[in-house]
């Protein structure tokens, strides 16, 4: 419980599909079934619109800090922090600001 969204994502996603439904199959608890099934069904589709095209595009050289911003804006939609393009533009700026 208290585990956010964008945590369960980062446990889960290295996972195979196949691993993931094994578990929830033997699992008896609720509360970690219902995280399972979330993941499967909502939160491993959701990712930021930012591309790398977009980073390339504002100036940012290709590197490690593209996947660090991208998983930044993946964990803001996925946590609630973020819930339009507009609001991920913003903090989009806000990072790049702050290299």
């Amino acid at each position: 419980s208290g585990l956010r969204p964008s945590d369960a994502v980062a446990h889960l996603e290295n996972i195979p599909p196949l691993g993931v439904y094994v578990v929830f199959r033997a699992l008896e608890d609720p509360l970690v079934k219902e995280i399972l099934h979330s993941y499967v069904t909502h939160w491993a589709k959701i990712f930021p619109h930012t591309t790398g095209d977009t980073l390339r595009a504002r100036g940012l050289p290709p590197g490690p800090q593209y996947r660090a911003i991208l998983t930044q804006l993946r964990n803001a939609w996925l946590d609630g922090v973020v819930t339009t393009v507009e609001q991920e533009t913003d903090m989009l700026d806000k990072i790049c600001s702050l290299d």
